[in-house]
């Protein structure tokens, strides 16, 4: 779906003053933080997870080091970005612990799941609008713009006019999915909007019959 890369996006418009309102503080002044959780294999990472980007060293005393963690986030105003949480879901009542101990900490979550935890707000991300046939004004739609946005990165004089068949059967087996699209769009330097449609037809599972 590109829910990192969405995250991503909206951490880098809350960094620095440029993207608050006119005469007022930053939102997250201690710093914006992006915390990797796809190389994980189990909770008990998620803190010197969050130590390593935050920069905080763990000191040797009688503090655990979930304890120091929060002690160290207690005053701070910031964003922690928490990247693929899908797979250490059981461990999802420590992010609420954090928020508690540090109420001024945001933390923005991407998974496949839900988190299942009091106060979670949950945005689910939907695939962008494609046409249903080439006859549409194909320009229009979300999907087919970032296609050829994308398409044109690897071939410069990409024109979807000159093969629309092609381009809206890949945003529909796409689903409208951006990053699906994307990585599609990058074979226009290779094959044909149909060819590539059909690869994605014979590499799909309900393409395999």
């Amino acid at each position: 779906m590109g829910k990192t890369r969405l995250a991503l996006a909206l951490a880098e418009a809350c960094v620095g003053t440029r993207y608050t309102v006119s005469q007022q503080p930053p939102l997250f002044p201690d710093g914006v933080y992006f915390v990797p959780l796809a190389p994980l294999t189990a909770p008990d990472g998620i803190i010197p997870a969050i130590a390593d980007a935050t920069g905080f060293q763990f000191a040797p005393d009688s503090r655990t080091p979930t304890q120091q963690l929060f002690d160290f986030l207690r005053n701070k105003r910031l964003l922690l970005v928490l990247d693929n949480f899908e797979h250490l879901l059981d461990d999802a009542p420590l992010v609420m612990d954090m928020l508690h101990a540090a109420p001024g900490v945001t933390a923005l979550v991407t998974s496949r799941e839900r988190l299942n935890v009091t106060g979670e707000s949950v945005y689910g991300l939907g695939g962008m609008a494609y046409p249903e046939q080439a006859g549409d004004d194909i320009l229009s739609y979300s999907a087919v713009r970032l296609f050829v946005q994308s398409a044109r990165r690897a071939r410069a004089d990409f024109a979807p006019e000159a093969v629309p068949d092609g381009v809206v059967q890949i945003c529909r087996l796409a689903q409208g999915m951006p990053l699906a699209i994307e990585l599609a769009a990058a074979w226009v330097g290779a094959l044909t909007p149909a060819e590539i449609a059909d690869e994605i037809t014979r590499s799909s599972p309900h393409g395999r019959g």
